[in-house]
């Protein structure tokens, strides 16, 4: 199969292009790992979900969350008790 070919199959059955797919799935890495009880420095979220750097980790997360990671992490991730 071409690439080319891929990319239509792929938009046809998802809706999205290949890579926008990838990033919002690294997105939603990114979260579940914002959410755990032990937080971890934003440099090892950004690798553990695939992202390059923090600023990659930054401009897609706010681009698809609509809110920064440190912003999501005070809102949505575990309290100390």
């Amino acid at each position: 199969m071409s690439p080319r070919t891929l990319r239509r199959q792929f938009h046809d059955a998802t809706g999205m292009a290949p890579y926008e797919w990838l990033v919002r799935e690294r997105v939603a890495v990114a979260r579940e790992l914002l959410e755990a009880p032990n937080p971890l420095p934003m440099a090892r979220v950004a690798q553990l979900a695939g992202f390059g750097s923090e600023e990659s980790l930054r401009r897609h997360f706010r681009r698809i969350a609509l809110t920064s990671p440190g912003a999501y992490r005070k809102k949505f991730g575990a309290t100390m008790a």
